[in-house]
């Protein structure tokens, strides 16, 4: 959902629609604080989704006809692995949303902006 506001909210800032730089802004900020509130509040969700993929993965393994036993030896590894790449993807998505907003609260971006968000007034 915050997603698709973002998306009608930067459409507006292209077209210059006043405020919605701001908007963007602030829908930025707390789309990073959600994906950061989840990953702390919902450890055992993330856990439970990677041993779903292991379990799926291990018994893909299985089937294309690798032993057992080099399928356990595997598990382990590839559980480091899960968990790390959610913790790159995470601090990934975090620093693009920071760029973000950096990106649109310098100076000359708000001078674009506002620029561009100026009306003319028929007298």
């Amino acid at each position: 959902m915050l997603g698709l506001a973002l998306s009608a909210f930067a459409m507006g800032a292209w077209v210059g629609r006043g405020g919605a730089r701001r908007a963007v802004v602030q829908i930025t900020i707390a789309q990073a604080a959600l994906v950061i509130a989840t990953f702390v509040a919902m450890p055992r969700a993330r856990h439970a989704e990677i041993d779903f993929r292991l379990k799926v993965a291990a018994g893909k393994m299985i089937e294309g006809g690798q032993p057992r036993a080099e399928v356990d030896r595997t598990l382990p590894a590839l559980r480091i692995f899960s968990e790390g790449s959610t913790i790159v993807f995470l601090v990934f998505r975090t620093i693009a949303a920071g760029l973000v907003v950096v990106a649109l609260t310098r100076p000359r971006s708000r001078a674009y902006y506002d620029q561009h968000t100026e009306t003319p007034h028929a007298g």
